[in-house]
C-alpha cells in the first residue's frame, strides 16, 4: 500500500470535489480548517490503520460511527460527534472507499508493471 501522505491526498482530493461544503468559488465552504469532518477525524483513521486497529478507513470509520452513536447518551454533548458529522461520513464513507480502492489499484498495477521487466 502507498505511503499514508498518498492516501491522504487522494482522500482529499476525492472528499473536497465531492463534497458538500464547497462554495462554488474553488474554496471550501466549510468555514475554517476544524469545522470540517474529514480535517478533524481522517488524522485519527489513518493512525488506526496504521497502528493496524483496522484493515482500513471505511472499517475505521464504520467502526466509530458506531461507537459513537452507542455512546450517545454516555459521553458529554461536547465530546459526541455531531449528527451532521455522522450524516455527513455517511454520505461520504463511498468516496473515501473508492479513493483508496483507486490508489491500491494504481500500486498494483504500478508493482506488476515492475515485475515484467
Amino acid at each position: 500500500m502507498k505511503h499514508m501522505s498518498e492516501v491522504e491526498e487522494a482522500i482529499r482530493t476525492a472528499v473536497c470535489t465531492e463534497c458538500l461544503y464547497p462554495s462554488g468559488m474553488g474554496m471550501c465552504g466549510c468555514g475554517e480548517w476544524k469545522d470540517c469532518p474529514l480535517n478533524r477525524f481522517l488524522p485519527q483513521a489513518l493512525d488506526a490503520v496504521m497502528a493496524g486497529k483496522s484493515p482500513s478507513l471505511v472499517e475505521y470509520f464504520q467502526q466509530f460511527l458506531r461507537d459513537m452513536e452507542m455512546r450517545r447518551g454516555e459521553i458529554a454533548e461536547t465530546e459526541q460527534i455531531p449528527r451532521e458529522d455522522v450524516d455527513w461520513f455517511n454520505q461520504f464513507l463511498p468516496v473515501i472507499a473508492q479513493a483508496v480502492e483507486e490508489l491500491k489499484a494504481r500500486d498494483l498495477a504500478a508493482r506488476s508493471r515492475g515485475r515484467v521487466h
